[in-house]
């Protein structure tokens, strides 16, 4: 919060009720954990990413996408209907 007072182009983001709030922040992470233990499962788990860093989050994310896809052994692509397939020179032609 101070760095949003500190840095102008950030002020917008400030709340004076997030000073308030901040006297909760014990109890939030406790229920937070709480909410994370009791609900991830083996089938569906829960991954905790660190938000502080746009472009650091966006490649965690990516990046856990990509390894539990690589998991799965049992995905094909759909094969393409005859009748579109039949026809793609005529799409083709249509589009330029």
């Amino acid at each position: 919060m101070l760095k949003r007072l500190e840095t102008p182009e950030d002020n917008w983001k400030f709340s004076a009720g997030d000073l308030k709030e901040r006297e909760r922040w014990d109890d939030y992470m406790k229920y937070y954990e709480e909410a994370i233990n009791k609900t991830s499962t083996e089938n569906a788990p829960w991954y905790i990413v660190p938000a502080d860093d746009k472009g650091i989050a966006r490649y965690i994310v990516a990046k856990t996408i990509w390894e539990e896809m690589q998991k799965l052994t049992d995905i094909t692509e759909p094969e393409l209907d005859p009748k579109v397939a039949s026809n793609i020179e005529l799409y083709k032609n249509q589009l330029k």
